[in-house]
């Protein structure tokens, strides 16, 4: 009887995991015929023209106005064009790269779009590594972009582009106006380096505590500037202006990164209820 009694359970258990995976493969089953059947286009570069006009429409004031995203016709147009382009015949490395920086821009406004209003992105859930989407006739996550197209090669092509990338939250670098083009990386990407370098909520030196305190955004990316800058801290400290720099050749100085993320999206609707109000 004991027997009996653990193995019903365990068939049970068994059963309920089967259907959940057979579930999870049906509800993607359209999305993978889509992406076996989808025409694609490799060509040796792509400007994201129409990914551009939704930027130059809905981010001001490096806030973004997800009412206006959410009801953009050019948004989910911009998402089915890309399910045509592929990256595959582009030599040149800022060609790729600013490939996948705009994809994944462009699909972090699709996720957010398809589920606001919400005011923080942790209400996605796991959306960013389960919710796939086709681009050049694959199967992706933003997990997937992040750590299997973006990371592996930002490095050796220009590490200050993951200031480029924007996760939807006030944590984030701030999400330019602009689509990414290869003849501008470096000067964008050095410019949106020094705007998040430079704002206190993610480096700041405490000089009473003689702290160093980097955001964790760094913390996550610290693998780009570690080994060329020395260390991460290195990298930040460089960018602040002198009076405002660390001593990082004292050993009393010490270094930290901030406990907190700010996980609130990037929205321009609270600015606008804090000016009516």
């Amino acid at each position: 009887m004991t027997v009996k009694k653990r193995v019903v359970p365990a068939l049970a258990l068994f059963a309920i995991g089967f259907v959940m995976v057979i579930v999870s493969v049906g509800s993607h089953l359209g999305d993978y015929a889509r992406s076996v059947f989808v025409h694609v286009d490799n060509p040796a570069s792509y400007s994201f023209a129409t990914f551009d006009k939704v930027l130059s429409q809905c981010v001001k004031d490096d806030r973004v106005d997800y009412k206006e995203v959410a009801k953009s016709k050019e948004l989910q147009q911009a998402v089915d064009e890309l399910a045509h382009i592929g990256p595959d015949r582009m030599v040149a490395p800022a060609d790729r790269l600013c490939f996948w920086l705009n994809s994944y821009n462009l699909l972090t406004l699709k996720l957010i779009a398809d589920r606001y209003p919400i005011t923080s992105i942790r209400q996605l859930g796991q959306d960013t590594s389960f919710k796939r989407f086709i681009v050049g006739g694959k199967q992706l996550s933003l997990s997937d972009i992040y750590l299997n197209r973006i990371l592996p090669m930002v490095g050796s092509v220009e590490p200050k582009a993951i200031f480029l990338m924007c996760g939807g939250s006030l944590g984030y670098p701030s999400l330019q106006d602009h689509a990414v083009q290869p003849e501008h990386l470096s000067g964008d990407a050095e410019a949106a380096a020094y705007k998040f370098l430079n704002d206190p909520a993610n480096v700041y030196f405490d000089f009473e505590a003689n702290t160093f305190y980097l955001s964790p955004f760094l913390e996550w990316n610290r693998v780009l500037f570690d080994k060329q800058y020395g260390s991460v801290f290195a990298f930040a400290n460089r960018y602040l202006p002198a009076e405002k720099q660390a001593n990082l050749q004292r050993v009393s100085t010490l270094t930290s990164f901030r406990p907190t993320f700010n996980w609130q999206l990037n929205d321009v609707a609270p600015i606008k209820e804090s000016k009516a109000k």
